[in-house]
């Protein structure tokens, strides 16, 4: 497919890609989330992108969204402050938006578009990591409200987190059917959590652990109804998956332009390193890797937008995609050679942040299952 854009969505996106190289990429690399940099994205509508106009975010669809993430990758935004904002957007705010009710939406919805109230969803645990139908966390109804106990694992934005939206069993007898989806804000007595460190690479979107003892919590705290949390944990996979990558997508597409301009400028006795075949192409791979990476994002995007299959596409689009920036990252370390390994030129830095592509919302043998499961 062609790029899609209208004339304000190019607007959108240069606007953000300047505004990324002006704002965000003269800054140095974070040694844990930036607040500041949270703060100028949320003015500039980032953080409320695909949230609802009276929250005072942007009401874009999901296609618009990923643009406009590329486009901040693109324009020098870091690795791990995208992947906060996505985390905090489409893994949380998206799922508030749909099935929030009046008085959550009220009190979050604006918070939450605005960045005032941070979001972070925790799902894995330990034990089982991502997998649904063995959770330990349990909710416990006590008729006038529940309890929770249990362990959340890899919560990413839980060291500053404001809101976390938490998939607890209501019912482990039922699995998926049992699961129930809880608005937990981060002073719920009982809640305690603990930074994980160290992790590799994306340091400005920091991880954390939640511990949950018996810590109460009303029933107006359900997010959609109770028994519906497998529900609003589609609607958060199928955003975040399909929109997580764009931003990773845009820095990949930088560091390629970074590095044919180091290549064609790098002479021996014979010319420019550009000619040697053996680097151009290994260029030349990676150029076509990120376009089609690109088309393959964008007819996601669509697919979210259309409303198709929740599961397939997210989970194509998640193995597709990423596992295509982590090689097309490894491409250009070796390009690099002796100046990637000393990091001259982020090209060690950024592969370290793409190596959690290939966990985050789902390992690559879990999109594969998805994946057989609906084409089955």
């Amino acid at each position: 497919m062609t790029e899609p854009w209208s004339d304000s969505q190019r607007s959108l996106m240069e606007a953000a890609r300047r505004f990324a190289e002006q704002s965000l990429a003269p800054r140095p690399p974070s040694a844990d989330f930036d607040r500041w940099a949270w703060d100028a994205c949320a003015r500039e509508g980032v953080l409320g992108a695909s949230l609802p106009s009276e929250w005072g975010g942007g009401a874009h669809g999901a296609l618009t969204t990923v643009g406009l993430f590329e486009a901040l990758g693109r324009g020098g935004a870091d690795r791990g402050l995208l992947f906060a904002m996505s985390a905090h957007l489409f893994g949380v705010a998206v799922a508030v938006s749909r099935f929030g009710s009046e008085p959550q939406k009220s009190y979050w919805g604006g918070r939450l578009a605005g960045g005032g109230a941070v979001g972070a969803l925790a799902i894995t645990e330990e034990s089982g990591g991502s997998n649904l139908s063995g959770m330990a966390t349990v909710a416990e109804d006590g008729g006038a409200g529940y309890r929770i106990r249990g362990a959340k694992t890899l919560v990413t934005n839980g060291p500053v987190a404001d809101l976390f939206l938490l998939i607890a069993a209501e019912n482990p007898r039922r699995g998926l059917l049992g699961l129930t989806a809880f608005l937990l804000p981060r002073d719920t007595p009982g809640l305690s959590v603990s930074r994980l460190t160290p992790t590799l690479g994306l340091a400005a979107a920091p991880m954390a652990r939640l511990e949950l003892c018996d810590c109460p919590l009303p029933k107006e705290a359900v997010l959609g109804r109770s028994g519906g949390g497998f529900a609003v944990m589609k609607v958060s996979m199928q955003w975040e998956r399909t929109c997580l990558l764009a931003g990773f997508l845009g820095a990949a597409e930088r560091d390629l332009e970074g590095c044919l301009k180091y290549i064609r400028g790098r002479r021996d006795g014979a010319g420019s390193l550009y000619d040697r075949q053996a680097v151009s192409h290994r260029l030349a791979r990676t150029h076509c890797r990120l376009e089609a990476a690109r088309q393959f994002l964008y007819r996601g995007a669509l697919a979210v937008d259309h409303q198709e299959d929740p599961l397939l596409w997210p989970a194509m689009v998640k193995l597709f995609v990423g596992e295509s920036i982590i090689e097309c990252t490894e491409e250009l370390l070796r390009v690099f050679a002796g100046s990637g390994w000393l990091d001259e030129r982020g090209a060690g830095t950024a592969l370290r942040d793409v190596v959690a592509l290939m966990s985050a919302s789902g390992t690559c043998d879990v999109m594969l299952n998805i994946i057989s499961a609906c084409i089955k």
